[in-house]
């Protein structure tokens, strides 16, 4: 008969840090299902299955809650940026892997439920006064790492900030056109013919 295997007991630290993921996931998957004005704690507390307690302890209002989800995700969209392996990818591959990430990004239920934000913080100065600079500042992040792996590819420095600056509106304008359904839907527009048509236009340019 084969021992029982203890479980060492969680520290302090890590339950702390389940407790706020496992809140803030809710809170982010809440905001693009219902939006920020039908968002609740309540609600957020129970799809977390936390205490309102525990909540409340961490985040007592909606908007500290929110702007840390926020904050979170994107923080995991920069993990995924590995800029040294990019820096042994073909001119070619690192615009594919721009698009990829710019598409992840743009595209996906975290980015659609920080346009409930956006449109939240027009009206409500407890909301712009942190959410604008904190997106200003992982913006400014996200583009900075792929212009300095674009140019590093061979691209012109023209050519990097014009290719960064089109991708970003572009997939603005499609995350509007996926954000349409209600609810738990994500209708994800076709974006092949538009990344073909950038990518031979941006490296066909830098290598003239």
């Amino acid at each position: 008969m084969s021992e029982a295997v203890a479980v060492k007991p969680r520290t302090q630290e890590e339950r702390r840090e389940s407790t706020t993921a496992s809140l803030m996931n809710a809170a982010m998957e809440l905001l693009f299902e219902r939006g920020y004005a039908a968002l609740t704690l309540a609600q957020v507390a129970q799809r977390a299955g936390v205490s309102r307690g525990a909540l409340n302890h961490y985040y007592p209002t909606k908007e500290q809650l929110v702007l840390a989800s926020t904050h979170r995700a994107m923080e995991v969209e920069m993990e995924q940026i590995d800029e040294t392996a990019l820096l042994n990818l073909s001119r070619v591959q690192v615009v594919d892997a721009f698009f990829d990430a710019s598409e992840r990004f743009f595209l996906s239920r975290n980015f659609i439920a920080q346009l409930e934000l956006v449109l939240a913080a027009r009206n409500d100065e407890r909301i712009a006064k942190d959410y604008f600079p904190l997106i200003a500042q992982y913006r400014s992040r996200f583009d900075n790492a792929w212009f300095d792996a674009l140019t590093k590819s061979g691209m012109k420095n023209r050519d990097a900030t014009e290719l960064i600056d089109m991708t970003n509106l572009m997939f603005r304008g499609l995350s509007l056109s996926a954000a349409r359904e209600p609810g738990e839907t994500l209708n994800t527009p076709a974006t092949a013919p538009l990344r073909k048509r950038l990518r031979q236009l941006f490296i066909n340019n830098s290598q003239d």
